[in-house]
């Protein structure tokens, strides 16, 4: 199957009520060729409680690290860097209905788009103490705690993005994506060259939904505009419902 070559794949691996966990340590997944289409340096793919830590993972496409409806994995001390444009999208750390993960102290760098994506989900599990730097954008979240899809989760307790780090971007350290909500952002650190800086934004809410958010304790500097508010506050659609909160 030629879409599923991936150079490092776990797929089915570990009921989630197992008390074991499969480990991945210390290794080193790249691509020695300069310019290539090979997708994702390692895929979780309903894999769960694993323990991925220590690893390089460098030169791939798409994304360097792609987790798929996997869940209670510990994430930690990984490095992911030179990640280019595959079918549609370049991140480092890329996570598919899988925020219920242990993701903490990594690094990703030298990604031509995204640096940590999450596309649906929530409540997050752990997000702490991560960085970026050298991305177009450090952090995005697409869907996350049922807003704007059809499982909607108004009293889903917050979600806390913990000491993100991010420098260097080309149009913003924080950019929401679709709609989301009950997300904490506490301890954000951003930093770019204003003089580098037109058009870019330490976060920016964009034009979707987004409703109880929570920024603090946190220190943007260098962007053309800090914090952009949200431009949608109001009602939001749930399937075919339209309601409020």
């Amino acid at each position: 199957n030629q879409g599923d070559r991936v150079s490092v794949q776990f797929r089915h691996l570990v009921d989630r009520g197992s008390p074991g966990r499969f480990v991945f340590e210390g290794n080193s997944v790249f691509c020695p060729l300069p310019d290539h289409g090979f997708k994702w340096g390692v895929a979780f793919i309903d894999a769960h409680r694993g323990q991925f830590s220590n690893n390089v993972i460098h030169n791939w496409s798409d994304a360097g690290l792609a987790v798929q409806s996997s869940f209670a994995n510990v994430i930690e001390k990984n490095f992911a860097a030179r990640v280019t444009y595959g079918v549609s999208v370049s991140t480092g750390f890329m996570f598919w209905g899988s925020t219920e993960n242990y993701v903490r102290d990594n690094v990703s760098a030298s990604i031509c788009s995204l640096a940590y994506q999450f596309l649906v989900g929530g409540p997050f599990l752990e997000f702490a103490r991560n960085e970026a730097y050298g991305c177009r954008s450090g952090l995005t979240m697409w869907y996350i705690n049922g807003l704007g899809t059809g499982n909607p989760q108004p009293g889903a307790p917050q979600s806390v993005i913990k000491d993100f780090h991010v420098w260097n971007t080309g149009t913003h350290a924080v950019g929401l994506g679709y709609p989301s909500a009950n997300v904490t952002f506490d301890g954000l650190v951003a930093r770019n060259d204003l003089l580098k800086a037109l058009s870019t934004y330490g976060f920016q809410f964009g034009d979707y939904t987004a409703r109880n958010y929570i920024i603090i304790n946190s220190d943007i500097q260098g962007y053309a505009t800090g914090i952009e508010v949200p431009l949608n506050q109001g009602g939001e659609f749930w399937g075919d419902t339209p309601t409020r909160w």
